[in-house]
């Protein structure tokens, strides 16, 4: 789980490998983006970067591309 640098939106990852995102503002929550495997690491920037069991780290940005 991670904070936006705002404290406006946590992202967190779960078992099934998807990100979410939940906007403490609107008490809303979204999927973000199915990661390529478990995440175990995740920080929110500039972008949202994402470390999997996969031994990789990925970047998406806030709309959950791939960059």
């Amino acid at each position: 789980m991670s904070s936006s640098r705002d404290g406006s939106t946590i992202v967190t990852g779960h078992l099934d490998c998807s990100i979410m995102t939940y906007n403490i503002e609107s008490q809303q929550s979204r999927k973000l983006c199915s990661h390529q495997s478990i995440p175990y690491a995740l920080a929110y920037g500039e972008s949202i970067m994402i470390g999997g069991n996969d031994q990789k780290v990925a970047f998406y940005d806030d709309k959950g591309n791939l960059l």
